[in-house]
């Protein structure tokens, strides 16, 4: 808040000028604050160098920063006595020196960004700056962090350290980006896999942190800083994502390096149908496949003759009709998936169809949560194959079942109780009557 002026007193004037390493500031390249002496909390009023302020007599404390600087520099003038009538000038000296960094990009893209630190102290940034731009700091010894940024992200730092910047003097500091590139071809057996299939993930060679530097894509070149890495391929395309790696690739300057890396994948699709020959469609039966033998987790499962790309070998392959009530499964067993190759098989599932119709005495139809349809392992009670309500289609495996229908519309429920058999391919429609209520 600014310090209320008492008008009615004569006025005294001051003056504040600066200079850096010797030479005169020009007016916009400083601020004045001018505050009550040990008041640093109240502000009188402000303005540039070489304005002239009026002001009530008194004790001032005069703070003058210098906008030019990059470090953001102040100097203060201490407890300024301004006398009635007085026509004061006050000077303050800097002694910054001048500072830039030439960056050569060596062929890559992206934004350069310099920090500047103070020597062995990385904890907090002095300045910032881009390339090329010359900025004033005060004089000292800084380490100096030159970024090269692609959207957003660092992708290769440079450090000089102990860089002395002198009062008055220029100083100049160059860095190099060294750059190749690394261009690889993945093949599954001996096709050529497109650009796309397999991600790369790029470390440090012998990183044991596993920091990523990059990640790309084989079959398009991914440029990189000059030195030694250990790339991670990943064959996404695959559904079980295979990995495989590249250990100790030296990347030179303003060279693309040529590698490879195989996979060893084939195809597998596996189909449902019902045993009258008619196909499942997709999303109503869903294929799992496991490690032949090894049934703990599923390493991939797509919908029935989705195609599903996995590592050459031997696997167990589950195929549940999910559609069905009672969501039966049939297995594969030991099915061999060949390198390179493709392999189809068809679960052929023996399910039928069944319809249970309730009406009452008078002949009215019962619909919805009238009637409640269980569906049992023959003399069995304590847990349903299958629920439906009456007028609702039931999928079920082939076999005989006992069917009870619960009659809810009464505070006692009624219960009927029959028999019957599923024919693969067949509907069996049931008519049950309940007394009317």
């Amino acid at each position: 808040m600014l310090w209320q002026l008492n008008r009615d007193r004569t006025l005294a004037a001051i003056e504040v000028r600066a200079t850096n390493a010797g030479l005169e500031l020009e007016p916009e390249d400083g601020r004045v604050f001018i505050h009550p002496a040990g008041k640093r909390d109240q502000l009188v009023t402000e303005g540039h160098l070489e304005q002239n302020f009026q002001l009530p007599p008194g004790r001032y404390d005069i703070r003058v920063a210098f906008a030019k600087s990059k470090d953001h520099q102040s100097k203060w003038l201490t407890g300024v006595t301004l006398d009635e009538g007085a026509d004061v000038t006050r000077q303050v000296a800097f002694a910054s020196g001048e500072l830039s960094v030439e960056a050569a990009r060596g062929g890559a893209t992206g934004d350069i960004i310099v920090y500047l630190f103070n020597h062995r102290d990385h904890d907090r940034v002095i300045a910032s700056m881009a390339a090329d731009e010359p900025v004033l700091v005060a004089p000292g010894v800084y380490d100096v962090r030159v970024v090269l940024a692609q959207e957003a992200k660092e992708k290769a730092v440079r450090w000089r350290k102990e860089v002395p910047v002198r009062a008055g003097l220029q100083t100049k500091v160059r860095v190099r980006f060294q750059q190749g590139a690394l261009h690889v071809v993945a093949r599954n057996g001996a096709k050529e896999l497109p650009a796309g299939a397999v991600a790369l993930t790029v470390y440090r060679a012998g990183d044991l942190d596993r920091e990523v530097v990059d990640t790309g894509f084989a079959g398009a070149p991914l440029r990189l800083n000059t030195g030694r890495y250990d790339i991670k391929a990943t064959f996404t395309a695959s559904n079980d994502k295979p990995s495989a790696w590249l250990r100790d690739i030296e990347i030179k300057q303003d060279e693309t390096r040529e590698t490879r890396v195989a996979f060893r994948s084939g195809t597998a699709v596996v189909s449902a149908a019902m045993k009258q020959g008619d196909p499942l469609e997709a999303f109503q039966a869903y294929v799992y496949f496991y490690p032949a033998g090894d049934h703990q987790q599923p390493v991939a499962y797509v919908p029935a003759s989705e195609p599903v790309v996995l590592a050459s070998g031997r696997y167990d392959v589950r195929v549940n009709y999910f559609r069905s009530h009672d969501r039966p499964d049939l297995w594969i067993r030991d099915l061999v998936i060949p390198a390179g190759g493709q392999v189809s098989r068809t679960a052929i599932f023996t399910s039928g169809k069944l319809l249970v119709r309730a009406y009452d005495t008078a002949g009215a139809e019962l619909l919805g949560d009238n009637i409640v349809v269980r569906i049992h392992t023959v003399g069995e009670r304590q847990r349903p194959i299958a629920v439906a309500r009456s007028g609702e289609l039931l999928i079920l495996t082939e076999g005989a079942y006992d069917l009870v229908a619960e009659d809810t519309r009464g505070a006692e429920p009624r219960f009927r109780i029959q028999h019957i058999s599923i024919a693969a391919g067949g509907v069996s429609e049931i008519r049950l009557t309940f007394e009317a209520r």
